[in-house]
């Protein structure tokens, strides 16, 4: 028991240190550094070594790690695809031992979509993301920028999987339905959105004030 218990101790001091640098690179927004990503690679290879059983968490982590490393290139880039594709084998290895888990799912999604390839299994990912998080702004803010950076390669199924998920976006908290919003701006998928002939309540709501504010004169 003392063995066991020290190599996890060790596990969680190396998956504490990776953990530092995805959160400094998430709240940038930027591809890490080499030498940055190398050390949180490291630190998780490591933290899966020490620890004494397979961990979900940590293979998310270290997808992750694999996924923040060409954050910046576009869908399909040759250059990411390697990485990338690890990503996917460590989202795909945790899902099977916590597949209850929706951050899981809904990451399998999203670095499919960003290797370009949008099959069935993507879209059971997103369904099961929805199914066993529905309401989780994170998973929700994901879901959305899986669905509007495929939306041209998703077939029906798909599409109306990620308008109802911006549709509870739009239901949660302020700060997940401002991002949102803001996201179907960026990505300029509001007309294509809002145009669709949709019953949900809270996209439909949000389509006719976006509407009203533009119909309203600007004041000078």
């Amino acid at each position: 028991m003392l063995l066991l218990g020290l190599r996890i101790s060790i596990s969680s001091l190396y998956s504490l240190q990776a953990s530092r640098f995805l959160d400094d690179w998430s709240s940038r927004k930027e591809e890490p550094q080499q030498q940055a990503w190398n050390i949180a690679r490291s630190a998780i290879d490591r933290a899966i070594y020490w620890h004494p059983i397979a961990n979900p968490n940590l293979l998310i982590k270290r997808g992750r790690i694999y996924d923040w490393r060409y954050y910046r290139k576009s869908i399909g880039d040759p250059i990411a695809t390697e990485s990338r594709l690890q990503a996917l084998a460590d989202y795909r290895r945790a899902a099977q031992l916590q597949p209850g888990w929706p951050y899981t799912w809904v990451d399998i999604a999203l670095v499919k979509v960003r290797l370009g390839v949008v099959d069935q299994e993507t879209l059971d990912s997103l369904e099961n993301a929805l199914s066993t998080g529905p309401w989780r702004p994170d998973v929700l803010l994901k879901m959305v920028e899986a669905g509007l950076l495929a939306w041209d390669m998703l077939p029906l199924r798909g599409k109306t999987i990620v308008i109802k998920s911006i549709d509870r976006g739009l239901a949660s908290t302020l700060d997940t339905s401002t991002q949102v919003s803001r996201s179907l701006n960026q990505f300029g998928r509001q007309r294509t959105i809002c145009n669709r002939n949709n019953t949900f309540v809270n996209l439909a709501d949000w389509c006719a004030s976006q509407s009203k504010a533009k119909a309203t004169p600007q004041v000078k």
